[in-house]
């Protein structure tokens, strides 16, 4: 299993910034809604989070050497796995809506 590597996320973050806004601009000329997630998505990626770091201190409390029981090498690499795709999700969730918001940043009066 390999670490993750930042520089994706970035360019995660960016591919899908630059659609997301493609996707504003077009969706806006058509007269359509804007294509954003609602508010009980973003509940279910907080939980999924916080579920991921309860996991990961128990893993990290293990690996401290507070070993008292035994851990599971499959829940460590779940936890792990786990980890990854919710940073990855994290990404592109963040570039998906900033894209947006780089769009509706214009009809904001000031």
């Amino acid at each position: 299993m390999r670490t993750i590597r930042p520089a994706w996320l970035v360019v995660a973050t960016v591919v899908l910034g630059v659609a997301g806004w493609t996707t504003t601009e077009l969706t806006s000329r058509a007269s359509l809604p804007l294509p954003v997630l609602p508010f009980s998505s973003l509940a279910t990626m907080g939980l999924i989070v916080v579920v991921c770091l309860i996991l990961g201190f128990k893993v990290r409390h293990w690996r401290d050497g507070h070993r008292d029981r035994v851990l599971d090498p499959l829940v460590a690499a779940r936890t792990l796995v786990l980890a990854q795709a919710c940073a990855y999700a994290g990404a592109v969730l963040l570039g998906w809506h900033l894209g947006i918001l780089v769009d509706q940043l214009d009809t904001i009066p000031l």
